[in-house]
């Protein structure tokens, strides 16, 4: 999986080459694309005309290995691929979660990827809640966060149970379903099945059910056990 995954990432950069002599990516966090991202690395293309922003991201401490962007830096941007343009959703000092900082870090996430334009590819795993990026069908903020005309392309995931467990800065569903492609990689028995449940219509409310069912966006799923 991780091979065809890398190969698809690959394709999709080398077709935002040829439309604009750009490609922009959005990368999921956690650990099913920890091999993808290994051998995305060493892949020799033009990263210096690569953009990259993760799906989402958790505000808590910078060093915490539960930030997505560490894991896309210490996986991702290194070898071949030390060259490409990393756009973080938060910055490693933004570390308060007081309203305040919260609101200035969501707006500027959203001045970030909104300069990106279209995105080729959105590269995303998925919880077995469904979820994808921070985009929980559950929570007080889905309504905006699921709006698929809407018109923002970062807003905040507040903490509420069944999850998050702390605030989230993501990108939104219209972003995500605007990409040029979407590639899902979900690993396990358990994600399959709360997969098969979202395509045929018959589980509960979830991102994945949306995406999946939305015609604007191809979306390609690979799994592996």
């Amino acid at each position: 999986m991780a091979t065809a995954a890398s190969c698809r990432v690959v394709d999709h950069i080398r077709a935002g080459f040829r439309r604009r002599g750009r490609a922009s990516l959005a990368l999921a966090g956690g650990r099913t694309p920890l091999r993808i991202y290994e051998e995305l690395s060493r892949w020799p293309l033009r990263w210096e005309w690569v953009d990259i922003v993760p799906t989402s991201e958790r505000w808590v401490s910078r060093l915490s290995l539960e930030r997505n962007g560490a894991v896309i830096r210490a996986k991702l941007l290194k070898n071949e691929a030390a060259a490409a343009n990393y756009h973080p959703l938060i910055e490693p000092w933004e570390t308060d979660p007081g309203h305040n900082a919260l609101m200035w870090a969501t707006a500027k996430a959203e001045e970030t990827v909104s300069r990106l334009g279209r995105l080729d590819l959105a590269l995303l795993g998925m919880g077995a809640d469904g979820h994808v990026a921070s985009l929980f069908a559950a929570n007080p903020a889905a309504r905006a966060l699921l709006d698929p005309d809407g018109p923002r392309s970062c807003l905040l995931t507040p903490p509420a149970p069944p999850g998050p467990r702390q605030p989230r800065i993501t990108l939104t569903f219209a972003k995500i379903a605007a990409a040029r492609h979407v590639v899902v990689v979900i690993r396990g028995e358990q994600k399959l099945e709360a997969l098969r449940r979202a395509w045929s219509g018959a589980g509960p409310p979830s991102a994945i059910g949306a995406l999946l069912q939305q015609h604007r966006t191809p979306v390609e799923v690979l799994w592996a056990p």
